[in-house]
């Protein structure tokens, strides 16, 4: 993950010149054939600007984040859905490749928003939809197992986005995070915690992709 600054730069470098993403702007990173390379193999989207085409607008990193998420996050296995919304959530945290793409991929996208309104309004077009799903279908969860109607699930869907996040960016510090399966466990018993002792909240309804708006 300690590479995919580079593809980024390289991504919104449209004219041929220096990268052009926040402090690296300045030219003084340059993206090496090798390191290209790896973070081909790393991010893996089937997308134009990972091909080694140049995208000529910067939307292309929101186009990126909708791809990856739709991949990695939502296309789960058929027999994971059947399972409690607790379950699910904790099935994407024990499976660190998906989850370290969506990280690395969403720090970058964050800070490509803090300079560039565009960018910001695109990537708020990708994600609020998708946390809106999310909302419901943990709204759903919330009255079939007997959770507490005052815990607000926009709240706690906000927690579980924030921590792949905050994940990110230890890992971009160098932090070691935690073992994967502690960090499933604790999300399995934190969201279980919530339920009536009796609960059998059954799968989640099945809902449609909200996508971003083109």
């Amino acid at each position: 993950m300690r590479d995919v600054e580079y593809v980024v730069c390289e991504l919104f470098d449209d004219d041929g010149g220096d990268p052009t993403l926040g402090d690296i702007g300045d030219g003084s990173v340059e993206l090496l054939d090798d390191q290209w390379r790896e973070t081909r193999q790393f991010v893996e989207v089937q997308h134009p600007w990972v091909r080694g085409e140049r995208p000529r607008e910067r939307e292309h990193l929101a186009e990126a984040v909708d791809t990856i998420i739709a991949s990695d996050v939502e296309a789960l296995p058929p027999a994971v859905m059947q399972q409690t919304l607790p379950e699910i959530d904790a099935y994407q945290y024990a499976h660190p490749q998906q989850r370290d793409r969506v990280r690395a991929l969403l720090l970058e996208a964050a800070v490509a928003a803090r300079s560039d309104a565009d960018v910001r309004e695109r990537l708020r077009d990708t994600m609020v939809p998708r946390i809106d799903m999310a909302t419901d279908a943990h709204e759903e969860w919330r009255d079939r197992a007997g959770v507490d109607r005052a815990l607000d699930m926009r709240a706690l869907v906000t927690l579980i986005w924030s921590a792949d996040l905050g994940l990110g960016v230890l890992a971009a510090l160098g932090v070691d995070l935690p073992d994967v399966g502690a960090w499933s466990e604790l999300m399995r018993r934190m969201l279980t915690s919530l339920e009536a002792p009796d609960a059998h909240p059954g799968a989640p309804t099945p809902q449609p992709t909200r996508r971003r708006r083109s």
